[in-house]
C-alpha cells in the first residue's frame, strides 16, 4: 500500500475490517467526575485526577499534564452514520498522521445507539501512538471520540480509555 501520506483515501491500510484485537484485562480506574457539554448534547465520565481542557470545538480529558494520555469528544454536524463518519475520519487521519494503521474495526453499541470502534496506531513527531476512534450519530448529529496513548502506556491506560468512551451517554 502507498504510504499515509500520499495515500488516497480509498488506499489507506486498514480501511478493510480486520480481527478484533484483543484488549488490555487491566480493571479501569473509577470513572469518579463528569462532564457535561454545555449545550446539552452529551454526558461523560472520566477517572478521578484527569483534567477537562478544551481545544478547538473538542473537549478534551487528560490523563496526565501534557495531555500525553486523553480522550477528545467533538460534535459533527450533519453525519449521515456512525459508519460514514468512521470512514470519513480514518481517511483524514490516515493522510494527516505518519504510518497511520487501523488494528482493528469493529460495530457497537453507545448510548444505545449504532457505534462503530476503531483501534489506531500512528507515529506523532516520531513517537509510537496507540488509541482509538469511535463514532455515534443520532439524527444526523455526530459524535466523535478520539482516544491517544504514547504506545508504551497503552496496555495500562486502555481499560481507562475504554471506560470513559463507553460512558458516553446522549442527551
Amino acid at each position: 500500500p502507498a504510504p499515509a501520506a500520499s495515500a488516497s483515501p480509498s488506499s489507506v491500510r486498514g480501511l478493510a475490517t480486520p480481527a478484533r484485537q484483543q484488549t488490555a484485562t487491566a480493571v479501569p480506574a473509577e470513572l469518579g467526575a463528569e462532564y457535561t457539554d454545555p449545550d446539552g448534547w452529551f454526558t461523560l465520565r472520566y477517572p478521578e485526577g484527569w483534567r477537562e481542557h478544551a481545544s478547538g470545538s473538542e473537549m478534551q480529558f487528560w490523563a496526565d499534564r501534557q495531555g500525553d494520555i486523553a480522550v477528545a469528544v467533538s460534535i459533527q454536524v450533519k453525519a449521515l452514520s456512525a459508519d460514514a463518519l468512521a470512514d470519513q475520519f480514518v481517511s483524514f487521519l490516515g493522510e494527516k498522521w505518519d504510518g497511520y494503521e487501523v488494528a482493528s474495526r469493529e460495530t457497537t453499541t453507545l448510548s444505545g445507539l449504532p457505534a462503530v470502534w476503531v483501534e489506531q496506531s500512528w507515529s506523532w513527531s516520531g513517537a509510537a501512538q496507540r488509541g482509538a476512534l469511535v463514532a455515534v450519530v443520532r439524527n444526523r448529529m455526530g459524535v466523535l471520540l478520539l482516544t491517544w496513548c504514547p504506545e508504551g502506556d497503552y496496555a495500562d491506560m486502555e481499560p481507562d480509555l475504554r471506560a470513559t468512551v463507553e460512558s458516553l451517554a446522549l442527551a
